[in-house]
């Protein structure tokens, strides 16, 4: 092989690897993804959701649920529906019912939430904040937050077990022109891509899993 063939493919390699960093992909992954290898898997932050029951319940503060009402409702139906798809031997209680009894029940402990769903171990989020839009701005999509994520372990009196917080800015690249999509359609995107976020600290995922979502 020539100099010049092996420098020209060097730079293609190098603007290729900067063009996915771009796009906010990891150079890690990007560097499997370029030699069209699968990436080795992330290990689960917390594993100690296998084999076991458990209820995922959410809070979202008031000024976040007017604004965006339902916020907890998706967040629960979405988190339980990939726990159910990827974490071995898990049993989940039915977010619905879940949902109907928090209703009724304003002053909850986590403790209060075990009990009632017979659970071993009780998912909590805490929405902190929310947003679908970029910063100063109605016209830009660009969604960010925090969620607080907590695992009580009911077999040790709700001692928690896992402690978290989520921060994700979707997209990452650039914000999205509001005339492109509408509110509902990148709530949803942007609804999906936070509740992988979410769930991935439970299972091994490749990090790949993503890219097509971001």
């Amino acid at each position: 092989m020539s100099k010049g063939t092996s420098y020209r493919r060097s730079l293609i390699f190098a603007l290729s690897l900067a063009s996915l960093m771009s796009l906010g992909c990891n150079p890690f992954t990007a560097v499997y993804f370029l030699f069209l290898l699968p990436p080795p898997k992330t290990p689960a932050a917390y594993e100690g959701l296998e084999k076991q029951t458990v209820v995922v319940i959410a809070h979202v503060g008031r000024s976040v649920q007017f604004q965006y009402a339902g916020l907890d409702n998706d967040l629960v139906r979405g988190v339980v529906r990939e726990l159910r798809e990827n974490v071995k031997g898990i049993k989940l209680a039915d977010p619905n019912q879940v949902r109907h009894w928090k209703d009724e029940h304003s002053d909850w402990e986590l403790t209060d939430v075990g009990n009632e769903f017979k659970a071993t171990r009780v998912v909590y989020l805490e929405v902190e904040s929310f947003t679908l839009y970029e910063q100063q701005s109605s016209q830009l999509y660009r969604g960010s937050c925090k969620i607080r994520v907590q695992v009580a372990d009911m077999e040790k009196e709700g001692e928690i077990a896992f402690d978290t917080h989520i921060e994700q800015l979707y997209p990452g690249a650039r914000p999205i022109p509001s005339s492109e999509l509408s509110q509902d359609k990148f709530r949803g995107l942007y609804m999906r891509f936070l509740v992988r976020q979410i769930a991935h600290q439970f299972f091994e995922y490749r990090p790949d899993e993503d890219f097509t979502v971001n």
